[in-house]
């Protein structure tokens, strides 16, 4: 069953669901498993502690799902 909605429409996936930003588990191959399922995944770019790493991991990201997908930033404040 595929939902319409204003989120599905908007972000192009089945259902309307995002994934949580999970520091540890917020990585490519589980966040491309959502966007398969159907769900938003995040990456979680907290996980990546140089721009080369987290560079990677995006590339991974797109190797193992072409449906969309969202990156969580944390800022911390001042």
């Amino acid at each position: 069953m595929k939902w319409r909605t204003k989120f599905t429409e908007m972000t192009k996936t089945r259902y309307p669901v995002i994934m949580g930003a999970f520091a540890g588990l917020g990585r490519a191959e589980f966040a491309a498993s959502f966007s398969n399922a159907g769900g938003l995944g995040i990456i979680t770019a907290l996980n990546f502690n140089t721009p080369e790493r987290f560079k990677k991991e995006l590339k991974s990201m797109k190797n193992l799902t072409k449906n969309p997908f969202g990156v969580n930033f944390t800022i911390a404040p001042p």
